[in-house]
This record gives C-alpha cells, structure tokens and sequence, in this order.
C-alpha cells in the first residue's frame, strides 16, 4: 500500500490506496498534486480529466469538439456512398491490401470493405450490416439518412436544444412518417399490375447492361417456382453472357484422387524454389498438395482469417499474394515476397 502524501509529487493510478487523514481506503487516479485532506465522502480523489490525459499520453477533446468531430466522420462516409444511391447510381472500384478488386454499388459491400478507424464511423458501418441482415436493402439510404439525422441534430445542440429533447423530436418524427407512409405513400402489390412489377425489376438491374439483354419473357402469363431457381454467380464476364440450364446446376467439383492438377503442382514447386519454408493461406489445400510440402519439408497452413494473415504478413516483412499471373512472365513467384520470422511452432492450448 502506497501512502498518499508520500507520493503527491508523483503522477500515477493506483487502487486500494490509504490516506493519512482518516486511515480510510481511497482511489487515486492521475496527479495527486494539490489533493489536500481528505474528501468528505470517504478519501475518494478523482484527479482532472487533463492531468489522467497527460499521464496516458492522450489529447483531452470534450464537448462540441466531440460532435463535431463525429458529425464530419460520419458525414466522411455518407459522401463516400451516396453517388452510388438509386438506379442511376454508379459503381465503385475498391482494391484491398492484398489487391484484390471489388466493383460494387452495395452500400453493404462497401461499407464493409472501409477500413474505418474512427468510432463514430465505425457505428455507421455496423448499421449498414444491420441493414443488410436485417431488411435485406437500403443500407445506402439508412446510413446517408442517419448521417444527416446526425449533421442536423448536431446545428440544434448548438442553438443550445438539449439532446433528449432532440431524440424526442426524431421519435416523434419517426411515428410520423411511418403512419404517412402506410397511409399515402403504400400501394398493394396486387393493384400495381404486371408491367410495373417488370419496370420495377428493370430499375434494379439498371446497373447491369440492361440494354445489352434481351427480352426473355413470353406475352402470356404464367406463374413459376422463384425460390427453386438456382442462381451462381462467376467471376470474369458480364451480365450478357450469363447462360440457362434446363436442370439444375451445382457449384461443385466430382472427387477423384486421381485427378491430380499439374498446375496447382507446378505453383507450389515454384513457392518453394523461391525459399519458401512456411505457407499460409486463406483457402483450403488438398491432402495431394500437401505431400508436396512435406517431401520439402515445408510447414502449409491453411484456413487462415485474412485479418490474421495482414497483421502477420507486416510483422514479418512478408507480401500477401492472391495471384501468381504476371503479364511478362507468365506465373512468377519472387522471392522478395517472402517474410522472416526466428521460430514457427504449433502449441495446443486446452481443446482448441
């Protein structure tokens, strides 16, 4: 136990501290200098926010800095996806850290593909995921929505309106248009008809090269299983070369041990030329390539979460690697991709 005189002079956070006045047992966080006597409650010393913000090396921002900074982050990622609202709305280009490349409208898509540091920011790409497990659509117009709930509310908290009596407000608002849009706005599916179910479809597939499709459907109408179409998608083509199977079609590959792939074969032997001892990957590595690395001598280490691989790949200097094309060369594994580490062991811990 520290006594609380003896250490006035000292900038520290400590529990179960016992002060000289009352003999009483106190907390003490941050700076005690000037903390004279004891509190009438009991020795229970608090310190400025400022003085614990200097001891942890921080910067103390409070009030409406706060707000301002989180109305700007959030307003940050509204400008990021509102081009990309409606039918007429355009898509974006995102390439990750590895280089990956993904081209999406989704603003679920790309909120997640965000690497958002800010808390705030943060909120708002959760509320798209929400949106999108929840409802299915609208994560796009949910967070542009709330980013302006949150920019305007933000202009009353400085007209000096408390924030209860804001949320309130929005409450209030929120009853409101919901009751306006079931009574004015709501038109049962049964009463809009056929051609405006088909408009409304074409809407969505605006983004599609719809004017490159042609018109499949007959004039007379019949109805159809929706639910027992199977739908598989395939990276590398476009809209207008997708193909109809009369049957039904399955994204899977016939078994067979002894259909050995020469080319998977020939990329290991090309990572392991390079000097390579040790592979992680994020996919799964079948047991006639794993022999391969075992005859080398190699450690292969598959399923890993591609988070794990980013944080361990600039720890050890290493280049994360989705592809070996090269446009010169041909597949190509170099060696200056390779990272360094001293020791790669495997440890079980309890049942995991």
């Amino acid at each position: 136990m520290l006594d609380s005189r003896s250490e006035r002079s000292q900038s520290l956070i400590s529990l179960g501290m016992v002060h000289r006045d009352c003999g009483r047992v106190g907390v003490h966080l941050g700076a005690l200098d000037g903390a004279n006597g004891c509190d009438v409650d009991g020795c229970l010393h608090f310190c400025t926010l400022n003085g614990l913000g200097a001891l942890l090396g921080v910067t103390r921002v409070h009030g409406q800095d706060v707000r301002d900074q989180n109305v700007l982050a959030a307003q940050s990622i509204a400008n990021i996806v509102k081009s990309s609202l409606g039918p007429l709305g355009l898509d974006k280009m995102m390439v990750d850290s590895i280089g990956e490349v993904t081209i999406s409208n989704d603003g679920a898509t790309i909120m997640s593909l965000l690497n958002v540091e800010n808390p705030a920011g943060r909120i708002f790409v959760e509320l798209a995921q929400k949106q999108d497990k929840e409802v299915g659509d609208g994560t796009t117009s949910v967070v542009l929505i709330a980013a302006e709930l949150l920019r305007r509310a933000n202009e009353l908290v400085k007209q000096k309106i408390h924030p209860t009596t804001i949320i309130t407000g929005y409450r209030q608002a929120c009853r409101e248009a919901c009751k306006f849009m079931t009574e004015q706005l709501s038109v049962k599916v049964d009463a809009l008809g056929r051609d405006a179910l088909i408009n409304a479809a074409k809407t969505s597939m605006s983004s599609k090269i719809i004017n490159e499709c042609h018109k499949a459907e007959g004039s007379k109408t019949f109805k159809y299983p929706v639910k027992a179409v199977n739908v598989l998608q395939a990276h590398g083509k476009s809209a207008r070369d997708s193909i109809f199977l009369k049957g039904f079609a399955l994204n899977c590959t016939v078994a067979s041990q002894g259909a050995e792939s020469e080319i998977t074969l020939e990329r290991i032997r090309k990572i392991l030329a390079a000097g390579a001892n040790v592979v992680f990957t994020t996919k799964g590595i079948d047991d006639l390539c794993l022999k391969s690395f075992v005859e080398a001598g190699a450690m292969a280490v598959r399923r890993c979460k591609k988070e794990d691989l980013r944080r361990l790949a600039k720890a050890a200097g290493a280049t994360m690697v989705s592809d070996l094309t090269s446009v010169e060369t041909g597949e190509v594994f170099d060696a200056s991709n390779l990272g360094t580490a001293d020791e790669v062991v495997q440890e079980r811990i309890s049942d995991d």
